[in-house]
């Protein structure tokens, strides 16, 4: 048998979930009960006896020890008096005692009652009968017994005779529990190793046949038992191979029948499919014939027949149209040029589509000359919804489906022709290259949606302010591109470039908020710059990359010689830039800001620093606005907070006086939508303080969108660190939002500080920017300090902090850590 055929043969478990079991072992356990009742229970007479003889031995001792002890010869009211002293502390409650004669001695013992009825010998009876205020027996010896010449008459106390019986009673019940219960547990243990086991095995081998009748002889049980239980075993044995043998044997039947039944059956099928097919093929013919015949007059296209002198022979109800167009009808001729088109089919034998309007629509008409026959069938196709589809895809392969302009495709195609003509017919034209920045601040700010709805803008501007001949297209995502035809010089392409600048440079209203875009403007000439179109648009790409390097917002700028290696060289810079961070090539350098107060250092600016492995070290400058312009300044910028921190809890952690470090947020940074999370990041994976680490934003930023600038300034403050305005006094600062920023620091742009010495006016703003801050409660740092005239100015012009060349130019990390050790304050 297998063995997952056996894996519920029950365990001793089992018994305690047979009722059969339960009823046997309560029936044995009653039985076992009841016997021991019957054994044991008549020994409490005995055992009863066996107390009475110990209160009875009890009282033979005292008063043996009575005659003992005293002198019975002389002084018979000595013993008297000591049988009195035994009453409380022994089993005697009284007694009367006789010389051997038979003469009474004396009695002792008080409320005690004897009767000199009982007969002496009556030994160990227990009385009843007598009163006694306890429970007591009588009790009568001899004088061999007490050991002196005197019969002694006792009562003696039996109180304890009851409360030693409960004892007994209590330790049989025990005793008849114990041995009931054992003999439960084995009667179980048997039951189920012997009766229960191979009765649940039976019924679990039923089942397993019941539900296997294909392999039922593998639920066989070993039989070898000689009890019934094995009877049984054979006896179900005997019934599963019988069983096994009748379903084999129907099992056999039915797969004959079967087979028979799939015989036949598949005899009929093909006789259905024959006869089927048969009827098929001629309802088919049938319906094809009718259906040919019909087909002219059902057919919901345009169908007609011709001869050769253009005679219309027949036409269906769907060729209306077309009569209509051609203004005839049946058994009159096609218009001429329809009569001629008909002849040269019937001579060439070839067919011909021509497409023809039919009103609003269009028509595909078919001409197919017939085969041996002096006439050609005419089939028409309405085609409109598929050439208004063709012209739908032409659209969109060629138009910008956000503003409806040509999209660079398009443009291409119109320069390439443009380019053609101006060769043909001479003369001069211009292609502009329009990029506006700013679209990713306010897809951030605002939504993807605003900025198309912004596009959609510019390009009905751009539309608006060039001559109807040019062509306005859009390039790119956020470059648009024009093609100017009608000027005859440079001047008028300048011109046409200052009206975009001008068009553009007016604020976009976006949900009552004005928005105000950057424009750069790049053209390239022709022919001068080049006669392709494709250099064309690489010179005036050129140039519009120039002039958004320079920083000149909302400016233009025509391909000059030798702009291709200076853009060239751009790119090649912004290229090693993305290099520079995986390859350590960026560097911190600090520069410390002192105390004017008292002369201490209390803090430093982290500063980058690029060396490039074959320029050294480059400006920044130099590398900072390209990196702002490519968003590389993003992973640069959160590189230096992250590295600035680490640097600033290493000192901490090795001893060094405990600074704040200040580090620089670009404009691109500051608008990040995760900048907050990051900060919080960069303090947590430092394990720095936050009140060591502050923030500094240019006062530009900070005036830009100041409502969310607030917000942002206030969630950074929130995480305990400062914030500071850096180059203050090169802004438009709005007085109602500097109050509300939660700033502690501004800091004069060292473009002041530079001219303190030779320009009033330097002075003058320094000055007030001083007493600003300090009316604001903020504290002032001048940067730039160079020289000790620069320092004493701005010291007595109210100064708090200062930092610059004058005290140290930025250090590398160990120079900085040399720095802080070796600062004296009282020796500068």
């Amino acid at each position: 048998m297998p063995d997952n055929n056996r894996k519920n043969v029950p365990t001793i478990i089992s018994v305690f979930h047979c009722q059969l079991c339960w009823v046997i072992t309560f029936a044995v356990f009653i039985s076992i009960v009841f016997i021991e009742a019957i054994i044991l229970i008549p020994s409490y007479r005995s055992y009863q006896q066996d107390q009475i003889a110990q209160i009875e031995s009890s009282g033979l001792t005292s008063i043996q020890n009575l005659f003992t002890l005293v002198d019975y010869n002389n002084s018979t009211n000595a013993v008297l008096d000591r049988g009195k002293n035994l009453i409380d502390s022994t089993v005697l409650l009284g007694a009367t005692i006789y010389h051997q004669d038979g003469t009474l001695l004396g009695v002792f013992g008080e409320g005690v009652a004897l009767d000199n009825s009982h007969d002496v010998g009556k030994n160990t009876q227990r009385s009843d009968d007598i009163k006694c205020s306890i429970e007591c027996f009588y009790v009568k010896w001899l004088p061999k017994q007490v050991g002196a010449p005197f019969i002694v008459e006792v009562w003696l106390d039996s109180s304890t005779l009851d409360n030693s019986g409960f004892a007994y009673i209590k330790r049989i019940i025990g005793l008849v529990l114990i041995i009931a219960a054992f003999v439960t547990i084995v009667t179980m243990i048997v039951l189920s190793r012997l009766v229960l086991s191979p009765i649940l095995l039976l019924r679990n081998e039923m089942i397993a046949a019941g539900n296997d009748p294909k392999a039922q002889q593998y639920h066989e049980l070993p039989s070898q038992r000689s009890d019934e239980i094995g009877a049984v075993f054979s006896a179900f044995n005997e019934m599963i191979r019988h069983q096994s043998e009748n379903t084999r044997a129907l099992h056999d039947a039915k797969n004959h029948l079967e087979e028979q039944v799939r015989q036949r059956t598949a005899v009929l099928e093909s006789t259905n499919r024959t006869l089927a097919n048969e009827v098929s093929e001629r309802k088919r013919a049938e319906e094809q014939s009718r259906s040919l015949a019909r087909f002219p007059e059902e057919n919901t296209n345009p169908v007609l027949r011709v001869n050769f002198d253009g005679l219309i022979m027949y036409a269906n109800t769907a060729s209306k149209p077309l009569l209509m167009a051609w203004e005839t009808e049946v058994n009159k001729k096609l218009p001429k040029e329809w009569s001629q088109l008909i002849q040269d089919i019937l001579e060439t034998r070839d067919s011909k589509v021509v497409d023809t309007p039919v009103g609003k629509r269009i028509f595909a008409v078919r001409l197919t000359p017939v085969k041996d026959a002096k006439y050609v069938n005419i089939y028409g196709s309405d085609i409109s919804e598929r050439v208004e589809y063709e012209n739908q895809l032409r659209h969109l392969a060629n138009y910008d489906k956000l503003t409806g302009l040509p999209n660079r495709n398009l443009f291409l195609d119109r320069l390439q022709q443009t380019v053609g003509i101006s060769q043909q017919e001479g003369g001069i034209f211009a292609v502009l290259l329009v990029e506006m920045d700013g679209f990713k601040e306010i897809n951030q700010e605002t939504g993807r949606e605003s900025g198309d709805v912004l596009r959609q803008s510019i390009a009905q501007r751009l539309q608006d302010c060039v001559p109807d001949t040019d062509t306005v297209a859009r390039f790119s995502n956020n470059i648009f591109a024009i093609i100017h035809t009608g000027g005859k010089n440079i001047s008028d392409a300048a011109d046409i470039a200052q009206r975009v600048l001008t068009a553009l440079s007016e604020p976009f209203t976006m949900d009552d908020d004005a928005i105000e875009m950057y424009t750069s403007v790049g053209i390239s000439m022709f022919p001068m710059d080049g006669d392709e179109s494709d250099r064309l648009v690489h010179l005036a790409d050129l140039a519009m990359f120039r002039a958004k390097a320079d920083h000149r917002r909302n400016s233009y700028l025509f391909y000059k010689e030798g702009m291709n290696e200076a853009v060239q060289e751009r790119r090649n810079l912004l290229r090693d830039l993305k290099w520079a961070m995986k390859r350590d090539q960026l560097e911190i350098h600090y520069q410390p800001q002192i105390s004017l107060k008292d002369n201490t250092l209390i803090g430093m600016e982290a500063l980058l620093r690029w060396r490039h492995p074959e320029k050294g070290f480059i400006s920044p400058g130099h590398f900072i606005p390209l990196a702002e312009e490519s968003q590389l300044i993003t992973p640069i910028g959160l590189w230096v907070l992250q590295s600035a921190c680490q640097q600033n809890k290493k000192w901490q952690e090795m001893g060094l006086p405990h600074l704040k470090v200040a580090v620089n947020l670009s404009s691109v940074q500051f608008r990040e939508p995760d900048l907050v999370e990051s900060v919080a990041k960069a303090i947590k994976d430092s394990g720095l303080d936050p009140q060591f680490l502050e923030l500094e934003i240019t006062e530009s930023v900070a005036m830009e969108g100041a409502e969310k600038t607030i917000a942002t300034l206030e969630s950074l403050y929130a995480l305990g660190l400062s914030l500071s305005i850096d180059d203050f006094g090169t802004g438009y600062s709005s007085l109602s939002y500097l109050k509300r920023f939660p700033v502690s620091k501004i800091k004069i742009d060292q473009s002041f500080v530079r001219d303190l010495e030779t320009a009033s006016e330097s002075a003058a703003i320094c000055n007030a920017v001083i007493r600003l801050g300090h009316s604001l409660n903020l504290q002032v740092i001048a940067e730039g300090v160079e020289t000790a005239e620069q320092l004493r100015q701005t010291s007595e012009l109210g100064c708090d902090q200062v930092q610059g060349y004058y005290y140290s130019r930025p250090l590398d990390v160990d120079a900085f850590a040399s720095f802080i050790k070796e600062w004296r304050p009282d020796e500068q």
